[in-house]
């Protein structure tokens, strides 16, 4: 028990032993006239049978009390022994795992997985074009002479310079890249897995000290470029995955324990970035929505935005925005996920950036015309400069920039 609580529970006790004596005193002398301490046995037997009529409940309820309170803090320390304990365990697995990530990552990758027999994707500079996976062209393009093979089953090598080809080689806009993502989402499966437990177990670690230091045993022994590799592939895997619930609540779930370790580890935290930037790309082009059921992600619409626009400046709250009301500023109406949602439009074009000085994402949302309407109305779509922070696992609105868009 702590000296504070000790000291609390004397001056109870001693409150307690005073507040009945004085009441004693006050009528016996002020209300009885008793001006003498009485020499009579008798009176002092029925003062003693009035204290003890009055204290005895009064300690006896204490004493419940204080067992109560031992109780509880005796149950307070064997859980956060065991908390200690587990994290001890926990912080030695991590370093286990960690060792084992890096095993894996200087490994060959595994030449008889069915993704990799007589596999052949092609890398292309930005001058060539696009032929598929097999060789064969797609349509009538031709393939560029500054086309570049990986043909992996004739070349060995490590999953880490796997993942540094990927990151040198990767290309969404390509046609190829589907097939590139596959294959190396397949082989780095296991990488994948000790990555994810990692994270989870430090994760789950309670005390901030022991959890900061597992995080820093993950940072020296692992490499932060390969994790970083790691990383642009999870946030490719995010597209792909998008009409596959199971699995971008997989890889939403390993992101969560990293938000949960991010402050304590830089690595983790600036790694992450293409993963986070993918997401929210992810979460604007579904309209300010969340992925699906379950997902770890979403917006928080409680906070207030600030939304500018030419000279006018106006505080709204973020649900009025994300959830697709109108709010007017300038003579401007402002219903951008109603407008993402709306089959007039193609889409938008979102491209998000992130600000490592000011720790937060910066999405702008310029929108599709597809149908030409706007532009033979002579309407301008605007342009969307917004800035989001990730708090927890909430993105947060916090400013809204409009800027006249072309006709």
């Amino acid at each position: 028990m702590s000296r504070n609580a000790i000291k609390s529970l004397v001056a109870i006790a001693v409150i307690v032993c005073v507040i009945p004596i004085g009441i004693y005193v006050y009528y016996m002398w002020h209300r009885f006239g008793f001006t003498e301490i009485s020499k009579s046995n008798a009176d002092w037997g029925g003062f003693g049978s009035y204290l003890s009529g009055i204290l005895s409940p009064l300690f006896t309820l204490m004493s419940v009390a204080f067992v109560y309170y031992s109780i509880q803090q005796n149950n307070k320390n064997h859980l956060s022994e065991m908390n200690y304990l587990t994290g001890q365990q926990f912080i030695s697995n991590i370093e286990s795992l960690s060792n084992a990530f890096n095993e894996k990552l200087k490994s060959e990758f595994n030449s008889s997985h069915p993704m990799v027999s007589d596999i052949v994707i092609s890398i292309y500079a930005d001058s060539a074009e696009s032929i598929g996976g097999d060789g064969g062209t797609e349509g009538d393009r031709s393939t560029s002479s500054s086309t570049q093979q990986l043909k992996l089953d004739k070349e060995r090598k490590s999953l880490a310079k796997l993942l540094d080809d990927y990151v040198y080689f990767r290309d969404p806009s390509k046609a190829f890249h589907w097939q590139y993502l596959n294959f190396l989402s397949a082989i780095t499966y296991d990488l994948f897995r000790t990555f994810a437990t990692t994270v989870e177990y430090a994760s789950k670690i309670k005390d901030e000290k022991q959890k900061e230091g597992a995080v820093r045993i993950f940072d020296a022994i692992t490499d932060s470029n390969k994790v970083t590799a790691l990383m642009h592939l999870l946030a490719d895997r995010l597209v792909e995955s998008s009409y596959s619930r199971a699995d971008t609540c997989e890889l939403e779930g390993v992101f969560e324990h990293i938000v949960n370790l991010s402050e304590h580890s830089d690595n983790l935290k600036f790694s992450s970035v293409p993963y986070f930037k993918q997401l929210l790309k992810e979460l604007i082009g579904n309209g300010f929505s969340q992925l699906g059921d379950g997902s770890a992600f979403a917006f928080d619409d409680s906070s207030y935005v600030c939304v500018l626009m030419a000279d006018e400046q106006k505080d709204v709250r973020a649900s009025l925005i994300l959830d697709g009301n109108e709010v007017e500023i300038n003579g401007h109406k402002i219903t951008i996920s109603a407008i993402l949602r709306t089959p007039v439009f193609w889409g938008a074009d979102i491209h998000v950036d992130y600000r490592q000085t000011e720790n937060n994402y910066l999405a702008s949302v310029e929108l599709i015309d597809g149908t030409g309407i706007s532009a033979a109305l002579g309407r301008k779509l605007p342009v969307y400069l917004m800035t989001f922070t990730l708090v927890g696992k909430l993105f947060k609105l916090i400013r809204v920039e409009i800027f006249e868009g072309e006709a």
